[in-house]
């Protein structure tokens, strides 16, 4: 499956960057929030501050920063992929699903199709294909899910 790179995804995702910087300037200080939004929005084409790019940057800090090893020494089994609907290869346990759906975002072989994300994983000699999608609004709360169970086993293990 060849997938492009969508740029607008790109100007998404800086612009949410942008959004954080303006906001902290000391000219804004006394503004609303109300305010900043709408100014926001008039000087970047309607594009709102949470959107499309800010959900794949929050999935690259959630699945793709952390090592192979930390990874590979979370417990998923608290981690729910049942969102994650599988249309091509095994459907495998929480752990199965994270690390292929990491792979798409590593290789960037995804697409976003009208409301869905659709991930798309296989290995190097084209064998086992992987393809799963899920609402947009669902991979959103996945990624929430997904963070803070994370965080919390990171920090379970410092105290331990």
């Amino acid at each position: 499956m060849e997938v492009s790179t969508d740029w607008n995804l790109l100007v998404q995702g800086y612009l949410s960057l942008n959004w954080c910087q303006e906001t902290m300037k000391p000219s804004n200080q006394n503004k609303s929030v109300s305010s900043l939004l709408s100014e926001f929005k008039d000087k970047n084409a309607g594009t709102p501050p949470l959107n499309l790019g800010t959900m794949l940057s929050a999935a690259y800090l959630c699945l793709m920063y952390p090592q192979q090893s930390e990874f590979q020494n979370m417990d998923f089994s608290k981690i729910d992929t049942s969102c994650f609907i599988v249309i091509e290869g095994e459907n495998g346990d929480s752990k199965y699903i994270c690390r292929r759906i990491r792979n798409s975002l590593a290789h960037a072989r995804f697409q976003i199709v009208d409301d869905l994300f659709v991930f798309f994983d296989q290995r190097t000699n084209g064998k086992i294909p992987f393809k799963a999608e899920i609402k947009i609004q669902a991979f959103g709360e996945f990624l929430n899910s997904f963070f803070f169970e994370a965080k919390e086993q990171h920090f379970n293990r410092i105290v331990t």
